[in-house]
């Protein structure tokens, strides 16, 4: 039996979304600063009519659950739980660091990744260390964080081997990537895209991981210390 998926991500300035149809991948993306919510919706009606679906011939709708931008995540979280009640569909949420590990993989298949995105306030880093199994899950033993600069620098040292770097925080702190310690590859993705929501939100529908509009939740990492955001960001 085909899976039909679709998968919507608004957890940074792009708008994507991508359906699974027959194991065929249709995606669209936009590039959209704060302008979440006047696109998103036209781009998930047009998905749907390049991949010939209606929401009711859906098993699934899944979305990217954060952290992240704390608007792009709410857009994200309204429209999955508005087409859900409406069509009577499961969904299922995906972590955002886990998506950019997800698309790491996707590009250059390699196992190791630190994900690192910018708070946009004073120092902040949403920070995970992944490393992808057999059965293509990704594990992060250490779990989501928010870490200052400083934490995040310490980290890094006390790590060992070979690590490919993504998100938007290297962009913000570049000095992280200066670590002789450490072979790094640093891949220019500073946003998760809604094609690797996809592919997670697949491996978790085979797992029976779905669950209902009602108990669908973002996640956010909160420090009493990064309560700043700074001008312009």
């Amino acid at each position: 039996m085909s899976i039909n998926i679709l998968a919507v991500d608004t957890s940074a300035d792009f708008c994507s979304v991508a359906i699974l149809n027959k194991n065929k991948i249709f995606s669209l993306s936009k590039f959209c600063p704060n302008k979440h919510t006047q696109y998103i919706l036209p781009m998930v009606k047009q998905i749907l009519v390049n991949a010939n679906l209606t929401l009711k011939k859906l098993n699934v709708l899944a979305f990217s659950c954060g952290p992240g931008n704390f608007t792009g995540i709410r857009i994200s979280i309204n429209i999955i739980q508005g087409l859900a009640l409406g069509a009577n569909l499961p969904v299922i949420g995906v972590s955002t660091l886990q998506v950019l590990a997800e698309s790491v993989w996707k590009i250059n298949g390699r196992d190791y990744v630190l994900t690192a995105i910018d708070t946009r306030t004073e120092g902040g880093i949403y920070w995970s260390e992944f490393k992808r199994q057999k059965n293509g899950f990704w594990n992060n033993e250490q779990g989501e964080k928010i870490f200052s600069y400083n934490q995040a620098l310490k980290r890094i040292n006390s790590l060992c081997g070979s690590w490919t770097c993504v998100g938007s925080a290297w962009k913000s702190y570049p000095n992280l990537l200066n670590k002789l310690n450490l072979n790094i590859c640093h891949e220019e993705i500073v946003s998760s895209q809604a094609e690797s929501v996809l592919s997670l939100s697949l491996l978790f529908w085979k797992k029976g991981l779905a669950i209902t509009v009602e108990q669908a939740k973002l996640t956010y990492l909160y420090n009493d210390i990064f309560w700043k955001k700074l001008p312009g960001r």
